[in-house]
């Protein structure tokens, strides 16, 4: 009684205990936990940006100017067309919000950006007006700062570049966090980590953070005809909406593609073959011997059966049939399809058993009793070897 107890309110808290995103590092805006990126869209919407979130990896609409593409640092990279159709509406008017990932991607690449290997730190800002308890947050934060990476250039900063967020590492000086520059007609800012787009580290003042952010926000919303007021973010590679997975293309490939229905079958038969020569796990039943009836007590069964049902015409039939079967390799036998004709010919060839015939017509012609059976029956029992002579 006390197990079953003990079960039950162990699946009740398993169901009613809050689900956390503690343990999930992606820096995405559909989750709340300390590492991921709701407070950044939470601040921006008080700010009076409208926010976008794409769950579908669909290519990047018409350039309108008033949008800001938003990409931060996502565990799935962005495919080499996308990143193209993203750029080409950046060059028609719209602006790039893009936070890099570790290693190299499309977009990165296209841009000629990528994060410096060597952390600086970002300094604390001098502000009495910060006065939040600075909680501790592992190897993100230093005593003096926090650590981040700068951007680097791989073929020249452009000429209108805009730097944000000074790192220095033993006194002198190692990037900037994030750098802002021109892309046609529109704008693109580009972070070398993701980290101050996280919860955790955004919403301590102290380093100054929020303002970073807010005043990349406030770059990109200028420089355009109209200011730019929708944040698109990116969330499908992040890891939400609907993926295509291998498991979904192979069955995609082996249901509805003529090859692959005929790999298909080809499994299926190999597995059957193999499953009828493999070793059997059980010894097979030996085959169980097949009694058949004795023909005379078949005979037998035969005559009670037609005894009950008062079947002497069938019987009579029955008899002639069997006459008949002995004649038919005689051509006079087989000349005649009906009883009664056949019997008229086998009188007309043994006139000596003229009688016997005409007792057997005169049984098949109205019901008999069963004396007029047994005589039908010896009649015919005596017409039998006459069907053999050759005369």
């Amino acid at each position: 009684m006390v197990l079953p107890l003990v079960f039950v309110i162990a699946v009740l808290l398993a169901l009613m205990s809050p689900a956390t995103d503690a343990g999930d590092a992606r820096v995405t805006t559909e989750l709340r936990g300390p590492m991921n990126a709701r407070l950044f869209t939470d601040v921006a919407q008080r700010m009076g940006w409208r926010v976008a979130r794409i769950e579908e990896d669909v290519a990047a609409p018409a350039a309108t100017g008033a949008v800001v593409h938003v990409i931060l640092a996502p565990p799935l990279d962005v495919s080499e067309t996308g990143a193209h159709k993203l750029l080409e509406a950046v060059r028609g008017g719209d602006a790039l919000l893009l936070a890099l990932a570790n290693g190299r991607s499309a977009l990165g690449e296209s841009l000629h950006v990528r994060p410096l290997n060597r952390r600086g730190v970002l300094a604390p800002m001098a502000d009495r007006s910060c006065t939040r308890r600075l909680d501790e947050m592992g190897a993100q934060l230093s005593s003096d700062g926090t650590s981040l990476l700068s951007v680097r250039f791989v073929r020249g900063a452009p000429r209108d570049l805009v730097e944000y967020g000074a790192l220095v590492r033993d006194s002198s000086g190692v990037g900037h966090v994030a750098a802002g520059f021109s892309l046609g007609a529109g704008r693109v800012v580009v972070y070398a980590d993701a980290d101050p787009f996280r919860t955790d580290l955004f919403r301590h003042c102290r380093y100054g953070l929020d303002r970073l952010v807010v005043g990349t926000l406030e770059y990109l919303r200028a420089g355009a005809a109209q200011p730019r007021t929708l944040l698109r973010i990116d969330e499908y590679h992040q890891g939400f909406g609907e993926h295509t997975s291998l498991l979904a293309i192979m069955q995609r490939f082996l249901t509805g593609h003529p090859v692959g229905r005929f790999l298909l079958a080809a499994v299926g038969a190999s597995l059957l073959l193999l499953l009828s020569r493999a070793r059997r796990i059980m010894v097979p039943l030996e085959d169980l011997p097949e009694t058949r009836r004795d023909p005379l007590e078949q005979a037998d069964a035969l005559a009670r059966a037609y005894r009950a049902v008062t079947a002497r015409r069938t019987a009579i039939l029955r008899l002639i049939a069997g006459l008949r079967r002995r004649t038919s390799r005689q051509r006079w036998g087989r000349a005649y399809a009906g009883d009664e004709q056949f019997l008229e010919a086998m009188a007309r060839q043994r006139p000596e058993h003229k009688d016997d015939i005409t007792l057997v017509l005169q049984a098949l012609a109205r019901a008999a009793d069963d004396e007029q059976l047994r005589a039908a029956a010896e009649a015919i029992r005596r017409l039998g070897p006459t069907t053999f002579s050759t005369r």
